[in-house]
């Protein structure tokens, strides 16, 4: 097996805050920018707002409210740098904990060589990149707002900015700078974790390949043609972003646990959960935020839903259970208990402990069975 030098996650983590630390230094000049205007603009009212005028009053109100407007813009920035600061406070941590956690599943699965766990430990790390430049361009971590407009081009979530961002800005380099091999496999993981456009693998617990061959000998024998390379290659790629799909939910969890996120419900009837949201829950459906807000069945409450619908996405029997033994369902339903959606957290509860029970080898859950067993 080629080995190839890949250097150490803390020297992938110095990198990696040089790298999200220039997004927030970029805001920051911008806003500081805003604020030499606005002094500029404030020096320029005449002095003393027109007391030396003959009828004063009129100019010293018009001058006032000139100020007063001023200063509440520049208060509105800076609660603006400060929200964003928090959010990429909070994406660094969780993009940190991503990678540790994809890393933790890589080893227990007992698949990878250790060529692989470290470039399932990066691609973890590098999966929300895009992330950073989606706030820093649109001011929200919201993929249906941010890329709707056409100016991005084929760019359709963060995920897809990401790829391009490491392939295109060669910010990849910056992570393992002494060679080139992995950048479009480190690339593809992170374009495909949200949305993934690869082939669904099913996870072979007794597949030795990875453990056998190198990601660089893959990579070369797709280069030249070698019979069953490519899905070889592509199978990689899809167990990658199953990995950094489940770590990447039981992060979110965690944030809403801890309270760096804190969704907002609501026990207003105007917030209920329509009976169409409830029905594509109960079935295993994707609930898409858009599509609801397209039909005008959207409400925060619908949004809880959507974050416990992540449970029936997971692939691996290791998280659900990881999930399980943090209490996380029952401590973020303990922090803000909605009654109206005590039916879709008690289904929950149920469908972790169904797919745990059917799953046919311990390791991959049986989405279709474990959704009869509890319907």
């Amino acid at each position: 097996m080629l080995n190839l030098f890949i250097p150490s996650s803390k020297y992938q983590l110095e990198q990696f805050k040089l790298y999200t630390d220039n997004f927030k230094e970029e805001l920051e000049d911008e806003i500081e920018k805003m604020y030499i205007v606005v002094r500029k603009q404030t020096i320029n009212l005449p002095k003393c707002f027109g007391l030396n005028e003959k009828n004063p009053y009129e100019k010293l109100i018009d001058n006032s409210n000139k100020l007063i407007e001023r200063a509440q813009y520049g208060k509105k920035q800076k609660e603006l740098l400060e929200k964003h600061l928090k959010m990429y406070n909070v994406k660094y941590i969780h993009s940190i904990d991503v990678a540790y956690d994809s890393k933790r599943v890589g080893i227990d699965l007992n698949l990878f060589n250790d060529e692989n766990i470290k470039i399932l430990w990066t691609s973890g790390l590098l999966h929300d990149i895009g992330r950073f430049a989606q706030l820093r361009l649109t001011g929200t971590f919201k993929d249906a707002e941010s890329f709707a407009n056409e100016s991005f081009g084929k760019i359709t979530d963060h995920g897809v900015l990401g790829e391009k961002i490491l392939l295109d800005d060669e910010r990849i380099k910056m992570f393992y700078p002494l060679t080139r091999v992995y950048d479009k496999f480190v690339a593809s993981v992170v374009g495909n974790h949200f949305e993934s456009k690869v082939p669904d693998y099913p996870i072979e617990i007794n597949n030795d390949t990875y453990k056998k061959y190198s990601i660089s000998e893959i990579i070369k024998d797709v280069n030249n043609n070698v019979f069953s390379a490519k899905t070889t290659y592509d199978k990689l790629i899809s167990w990658y972003v199953k990995i950094i799909q489940d770590v990447d939910r039981l992060d979110i969890l965690k944030q809403i646990e801890r309270g760096d996120f804190v969704p907002l419900l609501s026990n207003d009837k105007r917030d209920n959960v329509n009976p169409l949201v409830y029905d594509l829950f109960y079935n295993g459906k994707y609930i898409s935020m858009s599509e609801l807000r397209k039909k005008g069945i959207w409400t925060c409450n619908a949004g809880q839903l959507l974050r416990w619908s992540f449970i029936y996405q997971l692939s691996l029997v290791s998280t659900i259970r990881n999930i399980k033994s943090l209490n996380l369902i029952e401590k973020i339903w303990d922090k803000n208990p909605i009654e109206n959606l005590k039916p879709g957290y008690d289904f929950t509860l149920k469908l972790m402990d169904a797919l745990i029970e059917t799953s046919p080898d311990g390791v991959y859950v049986d989405r279709a069975k474990a959704l009869s067993k509890v319907r």
